[in-house]
């Protein structure tokens, strides 16, 4: 990583002071130095980092001699590292149209590709990767792969793996789809031609950033840098952001670049860095910490215990801050220490209950070869945004988001870019989100940040981001009863899962005459419920995917009622006349299984129940001196404005002893052996004899007149006998029935004419069985 994008992450704002050095004023650059001095005066500055007064050197130089190789591709690198993209695309495509001449040696120009030019197909792809040229980049890119070697293998291996690097963001950038979001960047009043970072929305109305408040550019000879970056909290006035108030010393200590500042969850700790610039260059950041109260610092900032910073050597920056409990938190951050993967990698350290920081380890399920800063924390999507150069993406960093699978401890998924919009070729870094996650901010040096030295690129503002404005509405009803009262209601906002599994997002319980409204957020599946006493609740499914502009969808929803009122009278078959007191069972049937679910007290001859909607019901009522009967009810599919069920219960007198003819119980013939007709007549008797449980029966079969007298007796009290067991079988107890045969001795009509001929219907009638209640 070069030095300018370093200090561009970790100090924020040094490498732009230095970008402005310069010790020579233009009077004298022209007035009298040679070309000779001023291409050294440029390689100079160029070996410095002070790449922006590098690049007016090389310019002046080419004035005098345009086809310099030399000037031509160290101009465009010089533009490249000051982030002026266009620019140093427009000297690398200069610098690849000059043709050797005929005075150029063919091996000086073969040395001077591999001296001083060998990274220059790796460097223009890249230009031109942040510039939108894939294809043209891709060229390049596969022409280094193909020329480059150094004696280094190692470093040779990394080159080559930048620029497999680059190839496949150039592939993925044609592949990634936009966010459905509106970016915007904040006012001059916070942003200026100086880097702006590490926003921070405390609220949605209260904003803390890092900023080098200078509005022009800075320039100083010699001396240690007298400027530095410092923490600023703005305050939301209506749609503005007013300039930031800077945060007192205790934070923002003379003498130190200050930012990157972060809250826990609970807001009681205030996590930030401070850095300085060491005397070769390289940036040296520690995080520290300091209580919270009240929204105010309590304290003194106490800096984080030696092996998550160190004193030289190392820098460790970006903290954010994920809670785990009341307790415990995890705090994330940027260090460029050993162990990890790249130059600077995420790494991870627990404070527990007491205070105390454990010893931090590598986030590896994201870091790269490359280099992974800004991290952000979202607790409520459990999920980690970062930006990274180590990824495919459309050049310099981009925004990547990794989850944490729940259930499985710390496994993290893999990264996944954030797309267009909020990722582009520039540098785009320190993502944040609010806790509703429709917006949030960012910074990038994008095309339309404030310019720096003419360079509209050359520097970070801050952006802020919100998805496109997405929602729903409706109201609720009654089905069939559209103006019933619905005041009471209550929706609820799940989001639909890709496995069919949802969660609840959002609930809405505020609303009159069954109103309700719902923000959304874009591409997401969605399912609105809506509920209220006494009714079934009623859901449908809303979705935001294929909507490109701002939207308000509307989402009606019908209920019916949970439940019915079944009712009706109880009274005798015949004549119709009121049964009073009458015991009343409630059976819920499902095809054949019948489940008891309510007994009502007697009371008069009407009776009601409230039962749940869209099943069926079988009513029985119970009197003494009474066949016990039933009545059928349903409530599937009532008209809507139906509330009710009526079902009347008639019931039968029962007569002791009186004689009750079962009909059609045949027999083959001589034989005892009921036949499958003669069962299912008897089913009507298991039946009564079921829903009467205290009668005690006799069960009784005759014969006509044909045939010896004892032989009739005995064959009509096997056949009584098979029809008590049969119904013992079916479960009636045996002492409630009294198996019974009268041969030929009560016959109910003649079995033969007056004239002394056969009488068939006559002997058909007194082939007959019979039952009467004895006890009831």
């Amino acid at each position: 990583m070069t030095r300018s994008i370093v200090l561009i992450v970790s100090v924020l704002f040094i490498s732009h002071l230095a970008f402005g050095q310069d010790p020579f004023t233009k009077k004298e650059l022209s007035n009298g130095l040679s070309k000779r001095a001023t291409l050294k005066l440029a390689d100079r500055y160029y070996a410095e980092s002070s790449f922006y007064s590098s690049a007016d050197n090389y310019k002046l130089y080419l004035k005098k001699d345009p086809q310099s190789r030399y000037a031509n591709f160290w101009l465009a690198m010089a533009l490249y590292q000051a982030r002026d993209y266009e620019g140093a695309e427009k000297y690398f495509a200069r610098y690849y149209s000059i043709k050797p001449g005929k005075k150029d040696k063919p091996k000086k120009w073969e040395k001077q590709d591999k001296d001083f030019f060998r990274l220059g197909h790796l460097y223009y792809g890249m230009v031109l990767h942040r510039t939108g040229k894939y294809e043209l980049a891709k060229t390049h890119l596969q022409k280094f792969k193909g020329i480059y070697h150094h004696i280094n293998p190692e470093y040779e291996a990394t080159q080559l793996k930048l620029a497999k690097l680059e190839m496949d963001g150039c592939d993925s950038e044609m592949v990634l789809g936009k966010q459905k979001v509106k970016v915007k960047r904040l006012s001059d009043e916070i942003n200026t031609p100086y880097t702006q970072s590490s926003p921070f929305m405390y609220s949605d109305n209260e904003l803390y950033y890092s900023s080098l408040d200078q509005r022009s550019l800075v320039n100083y000879t010699g001396q240690r840098n007298k400027k530095y970056a410092y923490i600023y909290k703005s305050t939301r006035e209506g749609a503005d952001w007013p300039k930031g108030v800077k945060l007192p010393e205790e934070i923002n200590e003379p003498g130190y670049f200050t930012g990157n500042g972060t809250f826990n969850a609970s807001r009681t700790r205030f996590y930030f860095t401070k850095c300085m610039e060491r005397d070769d260059d390289r940036a040296l950041c520690n995080i520290f910490v300091v209580d919270v109260k009240n929204g105010k610092i309590a304290g003194t900032p106490t800096r984080l215990p030696e092996g998550i910073n160190y004193q030289d050597k190392y820098t460790s920056t970006h903290p954010t801050v994920r809670q785990v409990d009341s307790k415990k938190e995890i705090i994330y951050y940027s260090t460029d220490r050993d162990g990890g993967k790249g130059g600077m990698d995420i790494w991870y350290t627990q404070r527990n209950a007491a205070g105390e920081f454990m010893a931090p380890r590598p986030l590896s399920a994201v870091n790269t070869v490359g280099d992974e800063v800004t991290p952000f924390f979202d607790d409520s999507v459990h999920t980690l945004y970062f930006s990274s150069n180590g990824l495919p993406g459309m050049g310099g960093y981009d925004i990547f988001r990794s989850s944490i699978k729940q259930g499985e401890g710390s496994t993290w998924s893999e990264p996944v870019n954030m797309g267009k919009i909020l990722n582009t070729g520039a540098d785009d870094l320190y993502f944040t989100r609010s806790g509703d996650q429709t917006h949030g901010c960012f910074t990038s040096n994008r095309e339309g940040s404030v310019p720096l030295a003419g360079i509209s690129t050359a520097s970070d503002d801050i952006y802020y981001w919100e998805f496109m404005r997405f929602a729903v509405q409706g109201k609720v009803s009654r089905l069939g009863h559209p103006n019933a009262n619905m005041d009471s209601a209550r929706f609820n906002l799940y989001v639909q899962n890709a496995d069919g599994t949802r969660e609840l997002l959002a609930v809405d319980s505020t609303g009159t005459g069954g109103h309700y409204f719902f923000n959304l957020n874009p591409d997401q599946d969605y399912v609105v419920e809506a509920s209220r006493p006494g009714y079934l609740p009623a859901s449908q499914n809303v979705t935001t995917r294929g909507l490109e502009n701002d939207d308000t969808l509307i989402q009606n929803l019908l209920v019916s009622k949970d439940s019915y009122v079944i009712f009706g009278k109880v009274m005798e078959e015949n004549p119709y006349k009121a049964i009073m007191n009458a015991a009343i069972s409630v059976y819920e049937v499902n095809g054949s299984a019948e489940t008891l679910i309510r007994e009502l007290p007697a009371r008069d001859s009407f009776y009601y129940v409230t039962v749940p909607t869209g099943k069926d019901y079988k009513i029985m009522a119970h009197k003494e001196g009474f066949f016990a009967n039933s009545s059928r009810a349903s409530t599937r599919n009532l008209d809507p404005e139906t509330d009710s069920v009526r079902a009347d219960i008639k019931l039968r007198d029962v007569v002791l002893n009186k004689e009750y003819t079962l009909s059609n119980i045949l027999y083959e013939f001589d034989q005892s052996r009921l036949t499958p007709v003669a069962k299912l007549v008897l089913d009507t008797l298991f039946q009564i004899m079921k829903e009467n449980p205290s009668f005690v029966i006799e069960l009784s079969s005759h014969t006509d007149g044909k045939g010896k007298p004892q032989y009739n007796q005995n064959l009509s009290q096997a056949r009584a006998q098979s029809c008590v067991d049969y119904l013992v079988k079916k479960g009636i107890i045996k002492k409630r029935m009294k198996a019974k045969g009268y041969g030929m001795n009560k016959p109910v009509a003649p079995n033969t004419n007056p004239d002394g001929s056969d009488n068939p219907d006559g002997r058909a009638l007194n082939r007959r069985t019979e039952f009467k209640v004895l006890r009831q």
